[in-house]
C-alpha cells in the first residue's frame, strides 16, 4: 500500500472511527479547505496544498478544538504533503500530533492508529531512523493481527512494511523471508487480481534489485504490471511499468528500456499534463538510461527538463532538485567539463543540508560526489574534508563497523595515497581491514586486498620487514578464488630487448574506438560497453591531445563485424595513418575461444552469432595481421576490454568463463602492444559504483596519474592493483589486467604525447 492510499482518510472513514457523525451535516470551513487540497495535491501542487491543509488545521482547531477528529484528518493529510515535498522532520512532528491525539482518546487500538503508525514509520524510514520507524511498524502490525488475524491482506501488508524497512537499513537476509511470508498470505487472502499484491510485487522485486538481481526482480515487475493491465492509465500502472524498465536497464536491455519508458512518459502526460512535475521522475529515469549508454546529449536534456519542472513546483530548496542537479553534475563530470560540474554539486549539497540536517544519511552520497570530482580534478586537498564529512555522517547513522564506513575508508586512505602520504593512509586501511576481518572473516576476498595495499604502504614508508607477510596472507585468499588458476602466468610481457633504442617523435595520431552494450542478439547484451567507449573517446580528445576528426567512435549497430574490419582497413584506418604515426584501437564487448577452435581468440561484433564464433567473430590474430598490413604505422595500442562473460545467461551458448579470451595466445605483430582486462578463466566485471567497466575506469584514471608523461607500462602499474582491488572487494574474485609489449619496439608508448606533424582528418 502506497503513502498516498495510507494518507487519504476520508471524511465517511473519519466518522466511522471517531465519536461523532455530526462532521457531515453540513459543509464548514474546514471541509472546504480540505477538498480544495486534496485537489491540489493530486495535481502535485505542494505548496498549495500545504497552505491550504494548514487553514483546515485551524478551523478545526478553532472551530471544533484540538483534540477533534477532525484535526486527526488534517494533521495526516498535512503530514503526507509535507513528506512528498521532502519536509520528513515536519512531518514527523505532524505526525506524532496526530498520533498523541488518538492516544489521548484511548483510540489505539483501531485500524485508523495502525495506518497512522505505519505512515509515521515511513518517515522515519526516509531520515534513517531505521530502529524507530521499525518499532511502529511492529507495533502497527500487532494491532492489525489482532483486528483482522495474522493470516488477513491487512498483516500482510504490514509485514511488507517492515521488510521495506530493513531494505532500506542494507537487512537484506532478514527481509527476505518476510516478503516471502507476506506472498504466501496475500496468495491465500486475496483475489487473484488484486492490486495489493502488485505492491508486494513491486517491493521484492526492489529489494532484488538492491542485492544486483535485476533478472530475479524482472519477473516480479511483469506480474505487478499484469495486476494492472485493465487500468492501463492510472498511476500505479505507470509506476510498474517504470519498475519494469528500471529491470531492462540492470540487465543491458536499453532498447526495451528506453521503450517502456517513453510509453510512461505519454501516459503521465496524457494524464497529468505536459508541465506536470510528476513527470520529472519519468524523464529522469529515461536520462539515466542515456547515460548508462554514454548518450550524454540526450541524457543532459533530460536532466535538465527534470531540474525545471523540480525548480517551478517546489522551489528551489528541495531534495528532488537536488536529485536532479546530482545528475546534471554526473553528466558534465563523465563528458569532462569539470568545472560546470562543481557549483551542481556544491548546490545539491546545500540543499540537502539546509531540508535534511547536517547528519542525513543523504549526504553521504553527495559528499562522495564532490570528493570523488575533486579526486578528478586533481584536487586532492579539496576532496579530503568531503570524504571526512562523508565517514562522520556513516558512522553516525550506521556505526563504525559498517560496510560502507570501510569504502570510505579506502577511498580516504587513496586520495592520501595520491599525496604521497602514506603515513595518513595507513591507520585508515588498518580501521578498513578490521572492518572487513569483522564481517566476512579473515580470509575474505576484500580482506586480501586490504593486506595488499596495506604493503605497498608499508612500502613506501620504508617499512619492507612488515610487508611480505602482508602479502602471503593475501596470496594464500586470492589461490582459492575464482580466476585464480592463470595467475601463475606473468600478467606483464615485456619488450626483449637489451636496451631500448629512443624512438622517433610521434608525427600524428589515430584512434579507432568500438563499445557495444546492445548487440543484435539481447541475450548477450551488456551494460556499460557503449559508455565506456564514449567516455574512452572524450578522454582521447579532452586530455590526450588526439583531434576530433583523428578519433572515430563505433557503437552499438554501428560496430557490425563488417564496418569495423572496414574501419580498420580501407574505409577509414588504413588510409589515414601514415608511418611515424600512433595508432589506438580500443574494443569494449565480449572476447571468447571458440570450442571447435581452441587457441583462437575472438571478438565478439553487434551481429556476431554467439553459437558460430568461428564464422561471425572476428579472430583476434586476423585482427593484428589487416593492423599489420594495412594501417602504415609500426606503433599500434590495443586496448581490450573483453571477456564480459558473466554477463552471459546460459554456459551453454558459447561465450562462457571455460572458454574466455586468452592474450597469452596472441600473435603480436611487430610494432603492436597489447592491453587486455583480464586473464582467460576471469570475467572481466562491470562496476558496482559507477557506469563504466572498472578496467576502463581504472585505465583512463591510471593514464592521468603522471599528467601528459604517463607512459602505457606506468599507467598498466596503477592499473593493475587498482581493477584488482576494487573487483576483489566487490565481486570476491580476480581480474587481472594483463599487458603484453613482447612485439613492441623502442621507448615505451605515450598515448597523451602531441604530435609534432599533425594532419587534416580524412
Amino acid at each position: 500500500m502506497s503513502l498516498r492510499t495510507l494518507l487519504a482518510v476520508t471524511l465517511l472513514q473519519l466518522c466511522l472511527l471517531t465519536w461523532t457523525e455530526d462532521c457531515l451535516a453540513q459543509v464548514s470551513p474546514w471541509q472546504t479547505h480540505m477538498q480544495d487540497a486534496s485537489i491540489a495535491f493530486e495535481n502535485h501542487d505542494f505548496k498549495t496544498a500545504e497552505s491550504l491543509y494548514r487553514k483546515a488545521l485551524r478551523e478545526a482547531e478553532q472551530g471544533f478544538g484540538p483534540d477533534d477528529p477532525r484535526c486527526v484528518v488534517s494533521l495526516n493529510d498535512l503530514g503526507r504533503v509535507l513528506f512528498e515535498d521532502g519536509n520528513y522532520r515536519e512531518s514527523e512532528l505532524i505526525l506524532r500530533r496526530s498520533l498523541a491525539i488518538h492516544e489521548k482518546a484511548g483510540a489505539v487500538e483501531d485500524k485508523q492508529f495502525a495506518n497512522t503508525l505505519v505512515l509515521l514509520g515511513i518517515v522515519l524510514e526516509k531520515q534513517a531512523k531505521y530502529a524507530d520507524a521499525e518499532a511502529l511498524l511492529k507495533r502497527a502490525l500487532a494491532i492489525k493481527g489482532e483486528l483482522f488475524g495474522t493470516t488477513s491482506k491487512a498483516y500482510a501488508l504490514g509485514l511488507k512494511d517492515i521488510a521495506n524497512n530493513y531494505v532500506d537499513e542494507g537487512k537484506y537476509a532478514i527481509a527476505e523471508p518476510l516478503f516471502t511470508q507476506a506472498m504466501k498470505i496475500g496468495q491465500a487472502d486475496m483475489k487473484p487480481d488484486d492490486p495489493d499484491m502488485a505492491s508486494i510485487l513491486s517491493s521484492l522485486a526492489s529489494l532484488y534489485k538492491a542485492q544486483g538481481k535485476p533478472a530475479a526482480a524482472e519477473p516480479l515487475c511483469k506480474r505487478a504490471l499484469a495486476l494492472f493491465h485493465n487500468h492501463p492509465n492510472s498511476e500505479r500502472y505507470l509506476t510498474y511499468q517504470n519498475n519494469l524498465a528500471d529491470c531492462y536497464e540492470k540487465v543491458g536491455l536499453y532498447t526495451e528500456a528506453e521503450s517502456l519508458l517513453k510509453q510512461v512518459l505519454d501516459g503521465e502526460q496524457r494524464l497529468l499534463g505536459p508541465q506536470n512535475p510528476r513527470l520529472a521522475i519519468g524523464i529522469t529515469n529515461l536520462g539515466l538510461c542515456y547515460f548508462h549508454q554514454g548518450r550524454y546529449e540526450e541524457a543532459e536534456s533530460c536532466f535538465k527538463r527534470a531540474l525545471d519542472l523540480n525548480e517551478k513546483a517546489f522551489g528551489s530548496q528541495n531534495p528532488l532538485v537536488a536529485n536532479s542537479l546530482e545528475n546534471l553534475g554526473s553528466v558534465l563530470q563523465d563528458t569532462n567539463r569539470m568545472a560546470e560540474a562543481e557549483p551542481f554539486m556544491r548546490k545539491a549539497l546545500t540543499i540537502r543540508e539546509q531540508t535534511q540536517g547536517v547528519t542525513h544519511p543523504a549526504l553521504v552520497g553527495t559528499l562522495k560526489l564532490l570528493a570523488r570530482l575533486y579526486v578528478k580534478m586533481g584536487k586532492f586537498h579539496d576532496a579530503e574534508p568531503f570524504f571526512k564529512r562523508a565517514l562522520e555522517i556513516q558512522e553516525q547513522n550506521f556505526g563504525k563497523d559498517d560496510r560502507k564506513v570501510a569504502t570510505i575508508l579506502e577511498e580516504l586512505a587513496n586520495v592520501y595515497d595520491l599525496e604521497h602520504r602514506p603515513a595518513l593512509a595507513e591507520p585508515l586501511m588498518l580501521r578498513a581491514l578490521a572492518i572487513h576481518e569483522k564481517i566476512g572473516g579473515t580470509k575474505s576476498p576484500a580482506v586480501a586486498a586490504d593486506l595488499d595495499k596495506l604493503a605497498k604502504l608499508y612500502l613506501q614508508q620504508q617499512k619492507p620487514q612488515d610487508a611480505p607477510q602482508l602479502r602471503k596472507r593475501a596470496d594464500e585468499i586470492k589461490a582459492v578464488l575464482p580466476g585464480s588458476t592463470g595467475r601463475n602466468i606473468a600478467p606483464k610481457i615485456s619488450v626483449a630487448l637489451p636496451s631500448v633504442q629512443a624512438s622517433p617523435p610521434v608525427k600524428d595520431k589515430w584512434a579507432l574506438v568500438i563499445g557495444i552494450s546492445n548487440f543484435k542478439d539481447p541475450s548477450i547484451n551488456l551494460q556499460y560497453s557503449a559508455k565506456d567507449a564514449t567516455d574512452f573517446r572524450n578522454y582521447l580528445i579532452s586530455d590526450a591531445h588526439f583531434k576530433t576528426d583523428h578519433v572515430k567512435l563505433l557503437t552499438d549497430s554501428a560496430a557490425t563485424r563488417d564496418n569495423i574490419i572496414g574501419q580498420l582497413g580501407d574505409r577509414w584506418l588504413g588510409r589515414a595513418a601514415n608511418p611515424g604515426d600512433l595508432v589506438v584501437v580500443y574494443f569494449s564487448s565480449h572476447g571468447s575461444t571458440a570450442k571447435k577452435e581452441v587457441g583462437v581468440n575472438f571478438l565478439v561484433a553487434y551481429d556476431t552469432n554467439k553459437n558460430s564464433l568461428l564464422g561471425t567473430g572476428i579472430p583476434m590474430q586476423w585482427l593484428t595481421k589487416i593492423i599489420a598490413e594495412q594501417v602504415h604505422c609500426d606503433r599500434v595500442v590495443l586496448i581490450l576490454d573483453v571477456c564480459h562473460s558473466g554477463a552471459v545467461a546460459s554456459a551453454e551458448k558459447g561465450l562462457t568463463r571455460a572458454d574466455g579470451f586468452d592474450v597469452q595466445k596472441m600473435a603480436i605483430e611487430k610494432g603492436q602492444a597489447v592491453l587486455c582486462s583480464s586473464l582467460s578463466d576471469q570475467i572481466s566485471w562491470e562496476s558496482k559504483n559507477y557506469q563504466n567497466s572498472v578496467f576502463t575506469r581504472k585505465l583512463i584514471e591510471s593514464l592521468h596519474r603522471k599528467g601528459d608523461k604517463t607512459k602505457l607500462g606506468e599507467a598498466y602499474a596503477f592499473l593493475k592493483d587498482d581493477v584488482e582491488s576494487e573487483v576483489l572487494r566487490d565481486r570476491g574474485e580476480l581480474q587481472t589486467p594483463v599487458l603484453n609489449e613482447a612485439g613492441w619496439r623502442g621507448e615505451d608508448a605515450v598515448l597523451s604525447v602531441i604530435p609534432v606533424s599533425p594532419r587534416v582528418g580524412l
